[in-house]
């Protein structure tokens, strides 16, 4: 199965506040409450941001009695699907969003997502949402130490790619090889997810690496083609 969105659970837009100088306010950091569908694709956009990279940090939380307990962190792209597999011990649960100081305004939607494109053995699997026409398709485990590790090469046909951590440590992936730990996008362990699809592509190569003395594996999927069909 592939990529699936079912219903639209949340959708938030928020304007930095304009101060009498001209400047801006950054924009506060905002909760989204009474969750309770599991398996998300969460989607940040921005009208006056077009070219940035780091839309919102997300701060996953359960309550308990004694406060909230942080399940999980996500950082979201731009304009690029983020899916993610919540683990709760209670039905229901909220998320923490902190947008970056520079951003004027932040749309996020959340839905509901109702086929993931990883199995329950944390493997990529093949049959992505979109049909390929002419496709061809490459998916593995890589295994990523504190030393940058190509987890993908660059691809200049590239329409697809998905990359999963299914290891039990936190992982830092992104485009360059110099890339060092904690500074790229943060990928959460056991199925903490990047996704590019039709429409806002990279077709660098992808690099990650685990913090010292840490390792874990990455499942990556991409594939090349025209795109005939969605289901």
């Amino acid at each position: 199965m592939g990529i699936v969105l079912g219903d639209l659970l949340s959708e938030v837009h928020k304007i930095a506040p304009q101060l009498p100088d001209e400047s801006y306010q950054p924009i506060p950091s905002f909760e989204i409450e009474q969750l309770s569908r599991f398996n998300l694709a969460v989607l940040v956009r921005s009208d006056t941001e077009l070219n940035g990279y780091r839309a919102a940090d997300l701060t996953i939380k359960s309550p308990i009695p004694e406060g909230d307990l942080i399940l999980q962190q996500v950082m979201c792209i731009l304009d690029e699907y983020q899916l993610v597999q919540v683990k709760s011990p209670t039905t229901q649960f909220k998320i923490s969003v902190d947008v970056p100081f520079w951003l004027r305004d932040l749309k996020i939607k959340i839905w509901e997502c109702l086929e993931m494109p990883v199995s329950n053995t944390g493997n990529l699997i093949s049959n992505i949402t979109r049909r390929l026409e002419t496709a061809t398709s490459t998916e593995g485990v890589t295994n990523v130490t504190a030393t940058a590790t190509v987890i993908v090469a660059a691809n200049s046909d590239r329409t697809i790619l998905y990359a999963t951590n299914t290891g039990n440590e936190w992982v830092t992936i992104g485009h360059k090889a110099a890339l060092l730990s904690g500074q790229g996008i943060l990928l959460s362990p056991n199925g903490g997810n990047y996704a590019i699809e039709s429409g806002n592509l990279d077709k660098r190569g992808l690099w990650g690496v685990c913090a010292t003395g840490k390792t874990t594996t990455v499942a990556f999927y991409e594939g090349t083609g025209e795109e005939v069909a969605q289901t």
